[in-house]
């Protein structure tokens, strides 16, 4: 995502070398020498871990919604509700 931005895409033109807009290419000894600010790696633990929380919490919620339909087709297969 970080690369898509327009900010980020604006600093890699201004880097970049060619004749036409078109044809602009970003060797990598430019490329290299962009600099770029990314989370300290405590923070990208944090964010990790908490990306990790909210998956479980997903992978949870499915588990009982494929419980409930399991109920629902057993109930639906039998003749209580009606």
């Amino acid at each position: 995502m970080y690369f898509k931005q327009k900010k980020s895409l604006n600093k890699f033109k201004n880097y970049s070398q060619g004749s036409l807009l078109e044809r602009l290419r970003l060797m990598y000894p430019q490329f290299s020498d962009i600099k770029m600010a990314f989370p300290s790696y405590e923070e990208q633990e944090k964010i990790a871990n908490l990306l990790t929380f909210v998956d479980n919490k997903i992978e949870l919620i499915e588990k009982k919604y494929q419980t409930y339909l399991g109920f629902q087709e057993v109930f639906d297969a039998t003749d209580f509700h009606k």
